[in-house]
C-alpha cells in the first residue's frame, strides 16, 4: 500500500521455552488478524518477522489509529509479555511515529 501509514507490532520473546507456546499462539493468531483485517477493509497484514528478541507483525492501512483501536483489545488478550510495544507511522519513511507500549 504506498504512501499508506504503519503499524509494527513488537512482541518480545525471551528465548525461553513459552516463547514456543507464545510463538504458536503468535502464528495461530496471525491468521485470523490478517483474515479479519482484510474482510473489514481496514487495511492488509504484511507479514511477519522473528529477530532481535522480538516477533514482529507489519500492518499497512490508510487509518492505522482505526486499525490500531480495532486491533487493541485482541492484542491485549494474549496476554503481551513486559517488554512488548507497537509503533504507529503516520506516512512513508520519515514521517510523524508514535511509540505505545503495551
Amino acid at each position: 500500500m504506498a504512501n499508506s501509514q504503519r503499524l509494527k507490532v513488537l512482541i518480545s520473546l525471551s528465548d525461553s521455552q513459552s516463547d514456543t507456546e507464545l510463538l504458536d499462539k503468535l502464528f495461530d493468531l496471525e491468521i485470523e488478524l490478517a483474515e479479519r483485517v482484510k474482510e473489514a477493509g481496514w487495511g492488509e497484514l504484511d507479514g511477519n518477522d522473528i529477530g532481535e528478541g522480538f516477533f514482529t507483525w507489519y500492518f499497512f492501512a490508510p487509518d492505522i489509529d482505526r486499525m490500531f483501536n480495532e486491533l487493541l483489545p485482541t492484542l491485549i488478550a494474549i496476554p503481551l509479555p513486559r517488554g512488548s510495544y507497537g509503533i504507529k507511522r503516520y506516512g512513508p519513511d520519515g514521517a510523524k511515529e508514535e511509540v505505545i507500549h503495551f
